[in-house]
């Protein structure tokens, strides 16, 4: 099978394969202890701080689901393989996230206003830490869905109240 053909199939499987209760679980577990990891370096660093919920929280919370979480999930993850696939998880693990990392560094190329969250080394542990976790969940369950609902709670929160930055203000 060539390398396309594997990358469609492995796309579509992370589209099409329903997650099991226990993928869910696992997501559901490993979410506080982000947000406890991430609100210690985030508050300490002064990256998150509680803002007043915007009075037009709806629209940001439901574009975060499509832009960033199921886009970057698309994009970084959707062609991992499953665990039953490989003999070096770690491998994919990594590389999927280094480049997710990279991702983000890009960005304030191309939207300016993102720079002064972006080039931060706290966000870049943050976002290192979330494309860890969503790879696991992605190559443990063999879909994309967990992954993505975990990096739209995560974004959303961080969006509508915890002092990340306002479509207005960066774009």
């Amino acid at each position: 099978m060539n390398t396309l053909t594997t990358l469609a199939r492995r796309c579509l499987a992370a589209f099409t394969i329903a997650p099991r209760r226990a993928d869910w679980v696992l997501a559901g577990g490993l979410l506080p202890l982000f947000a406890l990891a991430t609100g210690v370096l985030g508050f300490a660093t002064g990256l998150l701080h509680v803002t007043p919920l915007s009075v037009c929280w709806q629209p940001i919370v439901l574009i975060s689901f499509f832009i960033p979480s199921l886009a970057e999930e698309t994009l970084f993850r959707a062609y991992l393989p499953s665990w039953r696939e490989t003999e070096r998880p770690i491998i994919w693990v990594g590389g999927s996230t280094l480049i997710f990392v990279l991702w983000h560094i890009v960005q304030p190329f191309i939207w300016q206003g993102f720079a002064p969250f972006f080039w931060r080394a706290d966000f870049l542990a943050i976002s290192a830490t979330l494309g860890v976790i969503c790879a696991v969940l992605r190559m443990r369950s063999g879909s994309l869905w967990p992954g993505v609902v975990f990096h739209w709670i995560v974004v959303a929160g961080w969006l509508t109240f915890l002092g990340g930055p306002r479509p207005g203000d960066v774009l």
